[in-house]
C-alpha cells in the first residue's frame, strides 16, 4: 500500500475564537433557551442536557451512576444523612441521568453567593466605581444571575450582553454593557427617566449578572420583591404573581477551539491504480490454476471508463480511479482517522488534488 507522508508544511494547529449568542426568556413564570420549548421530559424548559443521555427513556430505564454504602460512607450530595444512615451496607444510593443545567436567578439582601464574590468584585475596581461592594452591594438588595460556563465557554464577551425589560410586550427598558467594561447601562425603551444610568455590573470571566438599581420604571405588577412600582432588580421574576412583565436576556460566549488541518496531496501521475476488482475489465477470465509446483493466475486488463462525445467512437484508454476516502494513519501504520468525501472525485494521470482535512481536536 503506498503512503505519503505529510511533510511540515502541511499539517497546522490554529485556534478557531468563536462567540456564540444565547437568549434566555423569563416568561409566564418559565424560563426558555434559544427561544425554545423542550420537548425531553427529561430536560426541564430552559436547561441544557449535559451529556444527552436518557434523551427517549423515563424513570427507572434511564441511565444512572451509583454508589454503594460501604465502610468509605461516600454518597452523592442529594443523599441527606437521615437517608445515608438508614441504608443498609451495600445499597445502592443513585443519580439519574440526563444531568442538566441553566441560568440560576437570586434575589436578595446580603445573599450568600453574593458575599462569595465580593473580593471578585473588588478586583475589578480599576474598571469602573460600580465595581464597589461595600458601596454597591452590601446590605443592598441585589438580583443575581449566575449563567454556568457550558453557555458561554471561556468567558462572557465583552459588549455581548443585553438585558430586556418587557411589559405588556413592549420595551420597558433595555440595558447593554456598551463600555466593555463590565457596567450595565440602560440605554433605551419608554422609561427613558433612568435612561443612561448604571443598573448593574457583570462579571465577564466568572459568568455573573449582578443587578442593584432600586429606581422605578414606572409600571406596576406583581414582582417577587414586593415592590410597588417596577425596578431592575425585578429582572428575571419568574413569580406566580407576574401577569404583564416579561424579560429577555441576551449575551454572547467566547469559546476557543483547538483544530488541526491536514494537506494531502493526490499529485499528478500517482493515485491511479485501484484493488478494487471493479478497476479490472470484467470480461477478463480470472480463472487461476495451480500445479504441485506451479501457481498460475490469468491476466487482466484494466478497464476502460473513458468516454466520447462522438457516437460509435472508443475514446483511448486512460487509467481513471475516483477517490471517496482519505486514510489517515501513523509512523506505525496504525489507522487513527478515515475521511469521507462527499461524493467521489474522478482523477486520470494528468489530473493533481489536494484535499483539506480539518478536525477539532
Amino acid at each position: 500500500m503506498k503512503l505519503n507522508k505529510f511533510s511540515k508544511d502541511e499539517i497546522i494547529f490554529n485556534t478557531i475564537e468563536a462567540n456564540p449568542q444565547v437568549t434566555f426568556t423569563f416568561a409566564g413564570g418559565n424560563t426558555y433557551f434559544n427561544n425554545i420549548s423542550s420537548s425531553n421530559s427529561n430536560v426541564p424548559n430552559g436547561c441544557i442536557s449535559a451529556f444527552d443521555l436518557s434523551v427517549d427513556r423515563t424513570g427507572d430505564e434511564r441511565i444512572y451512576q451509583f454508589l454503594s454504602k460501604d465502610s468509605d460512607r461516600l454518597a452523592f450530595k442529594t443523599i441527606g444523612t437521615t437517608n445515608y444512615n438508614s441504608a443498609l451496607p451495600g445499597d445502592e444510593f443513585k443519580t439519574y441521568y440526563s444531568l442538566t443545567s441553566s441560568v440560576h436567578v437570586e434575589l436578595g439582601t446580603d445573599l450568600s453567593h453574593t458575599k462569595a464574590l465580593k473580593n471578585v468584585i473588588n478586583h475589578y475596581r480599576r474598571l469602573s466605581k460600580y465595581f464597589d461592594y461595600d458601596e454597591y452591594f452590601d446590605n443592598k438588595e441585589i438580583k443575581l444571575i449566575s449563567i454556568p460556563s457550558i453557555f458561554y465557554g471561556s468567558s462572557l464577551k465583552k459588549g455581548g450582553i443585553e438585558l430586556d425589560f418587557y411589559f405588556s410586550g413592549s420595551l420597558l427598558a433595555k440595558a447593554v454593557d456598551k463600555n466593555n467594561n463590565g457596567e450595565l447601562i440602560q440605554v433605551s425603551g419608554t422609561a427613558t427617566d433612568t435612561d443612561g444610568a448604571v443598573v448593574g455590573i457583570a462579571l465577564y470571566n466568572e459568568g455573573f449578572v449582578a443587578l442593584f438599581s432600586t429606581a422605578s420604571l414606572g409600571v406596576t405588577d406583581g414582582y417577587s420583591s414586593g415592590n410597588s412600582t417596577a425596578e431592575w432588580v425585578d429582572f428575571a421574576d419568574t413569580g406566580i404573581g407576574i401577569l404583564a412583565s416579561s424579560f429577555e436576556m441576551k449575551f454572547k460566549g467566547t469559546t476557543f477551539t483547538p483544530t488541526l488541518t491536514m494537506f494531502a496531496h493526490a499529485p499528478e501521475g500517482k493515485f491511479n491504480f485501484s484493488n478494487n476488482p471493479t478497476f479490472l475489465d470484467g470480461g477478463n477470465s480470472n480463472a487461476t490454476s495451480t500445479g504441485s509446483f506451479s501457481f498460475f493466475e490469468a491476466s487482466s486488463s484494466i478497464k476502460n471508463i473513458a468516454t466520447s462525445s462522438f457516437g460509435n467512437y472508443s475514446a483511448p484508454f486512460k487509467k481513471t480511479t475516483f477517490i471517496s476516502k482519505v486514510h489517515i494513519y501513523d509512523d506505525n501504520q496504525r489507522l487513527l482517522g478515515v475521511a469521507h468525501l462527499a461524493e467521489p472525485i474522478r482523477k486520470t494521470e494528468e489530473d493533481a488534488y489536494t484535499f483539506k482535512i480539518k478536525l477539532d481536536l
